[in-house]
């Protein structure tokens, strides 16, 4: 079963890129979100502890993904590990529940049993939000599907402040939560940045199952659609900004990453058979990490 599990996880979990984006993606939530409760920022086991915990969050979408779209799968991509038979539906739901245990464990065990709870329900309701909430009429919609599926990040990282607070004993109060509104609107933006350039590519990618928007709404109007959102990304960066009182040079780094985004957007707008999919799709990919940097750094 290893060896099974260890090609899903090398086909369609990449490692090294899924451990730095969780590193930051949780790293950034604490450090900003004590911040945001009026306490100093600090990098330490904690940090770490949900570093690990949005990694196996991570591989649980991945999981519950490839399980929901096998049937699908076996007509569009038959060369993935589920479809060709390389691994199997047992193999990658014993692989998800273990990740949910060893998350759950492992928060118990360094911040305490009141956390271990909070960590469960939050892959409790990843697993549902991944299943479109279990509602046929949200999975055939691919637009509202996506809109959903955006929850996940900013759950994560209203989860990294829940269990930062309860480790630094401080009461987790309707206060906190909404205070904490500037840092899950970086993470809704982000989230969507990314997903945005999975909804672009060429047409030598697309087949019968695709929901692209190049495909639902034709190329240049979806380019436009996403140079348009990429920009609005910036919005809750720039509040985020002034809230922490970060200094202006922590703009530079996520304001070259959205330009280059919507760069990317609008050079497939004007020439969508040139390999402007590919372009977006790597490009916003980025964009999504690098924003984090100047927001650990900056608050700090």
């Amino acid at each position: 079963m290893l060896k099974r599990i260890a090609i899903l996880v090398r086909e369609r979990f990449p490692l090294g890129p899924s451990i730095v984006a969780a590193a930051l993606m949780a790293c950034s939530a604490d450090v900003i979100g004590a911040r945001l409760g009026g306490r100093d920022g600090v990098i330490d086991i904690v940090s770490a502890t949900m570093s690990l915990v949005v990694l196996l969050l991570l591989f649980l979408v991945r999981a519950v993904d490839e399980v929901r779209d096998v049937a699908a799968d076996t007509v569009a991509h038959p060369d993935r590990p589920l479809p060709r038979g390389a691994v199997e539906v047992a193999d990658v739901v014993v692989a998800a529940v273990v990740a949910v245990v060893v998350a759950v464990a492992v928060v118990g065990m360094v911040v305490g049993v009141s956390s271990a709870v909070v960590v469960l329900c939050a892959c409790g309701v990843t697993v549902v939000v991944q299943l479109d909430g279990g509602l046929g009429w949200v999975a055939r919609r691919p637009v509202l599907s996506l809109l959903l599926h955006q929850l996940l990040v900013p759950l994560w990282v209203l989860l990294v402040i829940v269990v930062r607070a309860i480790a630094d004993e401080v009461a987790v109060s309707v206060d906190l939560l909404t205070g904490s509104w500037p840092a899950v609107c970086v993470a809704l933006g982000l989230s969507l940045l990314f997903e945005l350039g999975r909804k672009l590519h060429h047409h030598d990618d697309e087949n019968v199952d695709d929901d692209s928007w190049s495909q639902t709404f034709g190329e240049r109007p979806a380019a436009l659609i996403v140079a348009v959102l990429a920009a609005l990304v910036m919005v809750p960066v720039m509040l985020l900004t002034i809230t922490l009182s970060l200094p202006v040079w922590s703009l530079l780094v996520p304001g070259v990453a959205v330009v280059w985004v919507i760069g990317s957007a609008l050079f497939f707008a004007i020439a969508p058979r040139r390999g402007g999919g590919t372009a977006i799709a790597v490009s916003t990919a980025l964009a999504s990490l690098w924003v984090y940097l100047p927001l650990i750094a900056g608050a700090v």
